[in-house]
């Protein structure tokens, strides 16, 4: 069992090894959208180590500072250099003939499909490609709850039925442990369950997210339907000689 001080240096060469990369690629300049996009996607991760590491070991004011500093300036690069523009659909406008800006036209079978399905209003209102007040407008018009599906329940009482989860589930982590919740019938906001589980079990928490080897997927779009296809293979059958391919149409990734 490794020792508070091990934990401690081992988090700390951490967050130096990750730190030195992100230095490494500045210093090469001449960065894509991409690469500017991967840094900012390192740096927020950092940042978010830190804070969890507040509660196990000690750290510098001045170095979270410096890594909001480098998240900022990376951020207003990647926004200057970038051309790219994702969104795919855009919300038809309805014209009225009356004074001000035209009404998007959301419609109700679409929120109540979201709804159904878990999706957040950030997520509605970025396929929608309209503002998240937009998107708490029509649920209020339409009379949408997104709260009424999740048990009523305080955060001591959380923290209890998830410490009962951790003593057979050591390892699980959130998504793990919000499977097991549904399962036993708590229908829990995915917010309470992170936060109760800084409370409750801190250190796996960290531990997990230094374990986490998180693939950071490039973005890119095309113009159009049927413009980017994927060939994908089954290589199961190589023995025989026999190679199957799957060509599938991607509009974005």
């Amino acid at each position: 069992m490794a020792t508070q001080d091990q934990r401690g240096g081992y988090l700390k060469e951490h967050i130096a090894r990750s730190i030195r990369e992100v230095v490494s690629m500045l210093h090469a300049g001449n960065l894509r959208n991409d690469e500017l996009d991967y840094l900012y996607f390192k740096i927020d991760r950092i940042e978010h180590i830190l804070a969890l590491s507040l509660q196990v070991v000690d750290i510098e004011c001045s170095v979270f500072q410096h890594v909001r500093n480098a998240k900022e300036l990376i951020a207003h690069e990647f926004d200057r250099v970038s051309n790219t523009d994702d969104q795919a659909y855009c919300t038809e406008k309805v014209y009225s003939g009356n004074r001000g800006r035209p009404r998007y036209d959301v419609q109700e079978a679409q929120l109540q499909f979201f709804v159904r399905f878990g999706f957040k209003v950030p997520d509605m209102a970025k396929m929608l490609a309209v503002s998240q007040a937009t998107v708490n407008r029509r649920l209020r018009d339409y009379g949408i709850s997104l709260s009424t599906k999740f048990c009523q329940m305080s955060d001591s009482e959380l923290d209890e039925v998830i410490k009962n989860v951790k003593e057979h589930f050591p390892r699980s982590g959130y998504r793990v442990t919000l499977g097991i919740l549904r399962s036993m019938g708590y229908h829990v906001q995915e917010l309470r369950v992170r936060e109760s589980l800084r409370r409750v079990d801190i250190e796996g928490v960290l531990m997990r997210s230094l374990q986490l080897q998180i693939i950071h997927r490039r973005k890119y779009t095309v113009y159009g339907p049927n413009a980017l296809w994927h060939v994908d293979t089954n290589h199961k059958l190589i023995r025989y000689d026999m190679l199957l391919r799957r060509p599938f149409h991607i509009k974005t990734q």
